[in-house]
């Protein structure tokens, strides 16, 4: 048998056509199940048959039975009340069958549009499981992302590391440098008060030198004057005396040649003659003492020039260490300036992002 009909189905619609006045034939209760209020479809036609002849076989034995009697009420009643009871039970199923079809259609209603709430579903179910498809394949994205920003967290990292190393190397490359240049400074400030107390002591021993020179040759010139003006006297007075010897050798000459004549005046003459020749001894003693002066001046001019020498090569010699102190301060300096550069780009480095 067709499981979407049933006998209850065939029976009513049996009745109602009966009820109609119409004939209850397999057609005319197909054509009623096909309705909506019934089943919506005709069925099977040998199992709407079969429950039309069940249908018949309950009618028959029902009008087959003895009329039913109540106590206490008239058999003439009983039809009447038996009808009546039919009659009701019939209206009720109407009523009941006209609910039953008003439940069926808000029934149907509910089922479409649960049907539609399911196709909905399903069709979201669908959305969502594309969308977790793509969640899915986002994820991985999102862990291969992940697993690359951990690499790459990873790889900072070292390179943090690898540029903390190198921050804190040149940071004791800085302090070596700073060290460095503060030996420099101390180097530069000790060549500094070398050079000015060097300085200061040039001065001083040329200032010393050069007044000593000045000394010497101020007592040179007034001990050469007066040298020169004891020679200038010596000379005159070798001139005088030469003179005199002259005269006196002409004098001898006359005298001699008078000596004869003037026999008398011999003694005179010899002692004026010894006395000229002590005079022009002493005059020769004067000349020979004024040359070992001048010869004297002449060694202490000579010495007092070479000290003048010897102070002007202290001072060339002592420029000359100036001049060379000056060139390593100078390459202090630029070896400061290279430093210092070295510095602010090391500064500059540890500033930069790493």
């Amino acid at each position: 048998m067709d499981s979407n009909v049933d006998y209850q189905a065939v029976r009513r619609a049996c009745c109602e056509l009966m009820g109609r006045g119409e004939r209850a034939s397999r057609p005319n209760v197909q054509d009623l199940l096909a309705t909506k209020e019934y089943l919506g479809h005709k069925g099977s036609n040998a199992v709407v048959q079969g429950y039309i002849n069940d249908f018949w076989v309950e009618v028959g034995q029902r009008l087959n039975e003895p009329p039913r009697t109540v106590a206490g009420v008239p058999d003439a009643f009983v039809s009447i009340i038996d009808k009546a009871l039919v009659d009701m039970v019939s209206a009720a199923r109407n009523i009941a069958e006209s609910e039953l079809a008003g439940r069926k259609a808000e029934m149907a209603v509910q089922a479409q549009k649960m049907e539609k709430a399911i196709q909905e579903a399903r069709d979201s179910a669908l959305a969502a499981d594309q969308l977790r498809l793509r969640a899915e394949g986002e994820l991985n994205a999102v862990q291969t992302r992940i697993n690359e920003l951990r690499g790459n967290l990873a790889s900072a990292e070292q390179r943090l590391a690898d540029e903390s190393r190198r921050n804190e190397a040149q940071a004791r490359t800085i302090e070596e440098k700073d060290a460095e240049i503060r030996r420099h400074f101390d180097a530069i400030e000790a060549a500094n008060r070398a050079l000015e107390q060097a300085n200061q002591q040039h001065r001083e021993e040329s200032h010393r030198l050069l007044k000593q020179v000045d000394d010497e040759r101020q007592s040179g010139r007034k001990e050469a004057q007066r040298l020169n003006n004891l020679l200038e006297k010596a000379r005159s007075e070798t001139t005088e005396a030469r003179n005199e010897s002259t005269r006196q050798r002409e004098e001898n000459a006359r005298i001699q040649s008078e000596n004869a004549a003037l026999g008398a005046n011999k003694s005179s003459l010899e002692a004026s003659v010894a006395d000229l020749n002590g005079r022009l001894a002493n005059a020769e003693q004067t000349l020979r003492r004024a040359q070992e002066e001048s010869t004297v001046l002449r060694v202490r001019y000579e010495t007092a020039e070479q000290l003048r020498q010897e102070a002007s090569g202290q001072c060339n010699t002592q420029a000359e260490e100036l001049g060379e102190l000056r060139r390593t301060v100078e390459q202090l300096e630029s070896n400061l300036a290279v430093a210092r550069a070295a510095q602010h780009r090391a500064e500059g480095d540890l500033k930069s992002p790493g």
